[in-house]
């Protein structure tokens, strides 16, 4: 995990570059012509009025999730990539407008600081363990995205954050946090999972179908 130094002004803008960017890649047509308008704004009058105001309840910008799916794992990266931008941006918009000058250090978000962990599924009766493709992948990305992004906005490439976790960027490192993972959870007794979620499937180790949810540490 790294922290995102510089002028609030220009982490900012970086943050929505990277934003766009990841948006575009995913798909994601609403938050895209949002952000857009965010661009555009802080631009021309200086203000983070109308990126804040995509904070709030239910269906606000900070409770979009790309996926979820192990059949979608560019947008895991993707997701995880969205997830530390919002928090960059968050965290220096009211400075920003104050004084776009003013130097700021983001620490990491609430989204790095269980990097600790990877989420496991626990039978109920033999205690069997077992982890899913996709809970690799979200492990090695919120890995991977606690220091890349702060990295590449702080030094001014927020459009080239999308392709960084798509993986096609040259040096992206994504496949060597995905290989740490595997070969932490491979010591750990943990099996992989034939199927991404264990919610209604019965354990093969005893057929229970009732499970736990835990983690098993990595970082």
């Amino acid at each position: 995990m790294r922290w995102c130094v510089g002028p609030a002004g220009l982490l900012y803008e970086q943050a929505l570059i990277g934003m766009q960017g990841v948006l575009q890649a995913a798909g994601e047509g609403h938050w895209l012509r949002w952000i857009e308008e965010d661009i555009g704004t802080w631009r021309e009058q200086g203000s983070t009025a109308h990126h804040r105001s995509a904070y709030g309840g239910m269906g606000s910008f900070n409770d979009l999730y790309l996926t979820s799916a192990q059949s979608e794992p560019d947008k895991i990266w993707l997701n995880e990539a969205l997830d530390t931008l919002r928090h960059i941006a968050a965290s220096v918009a009211p400075s920003a407008e104050q004084s776009s000058d003013s130097f700021r250090q983001v620490p990491p978000g609430s989204s790095t600081t269980s990097l600790a962990g990877v989420a496991i599924s626990v039978c109920g009766r033999c205690q069997s363990r077992f982890v899913t493709p996709s809970s690799i992948l979200f492990a090695a990305a919120a890995a991977w995205c606690s220091w890349a992004v702060p990295a590449l906005v702080q030094d001014q490439h927020g459009e080239s954050v999308a392709d960084h976790a798509l993986g096609v960027a040259p040096d992206d490192h994504r496949e060597d946090y995905v290989t740490y993972v595997g070969a932490a959870i491979n010591g750990s007794g943990v099996a992989l999972a034939d199927y991404d979620s264990y919610a209604a499937w019965s354990c093969p180790s005893c057929e229970h179908r009732q499970w736990r949810t835990s983690s098993v540490g990595v970082f």
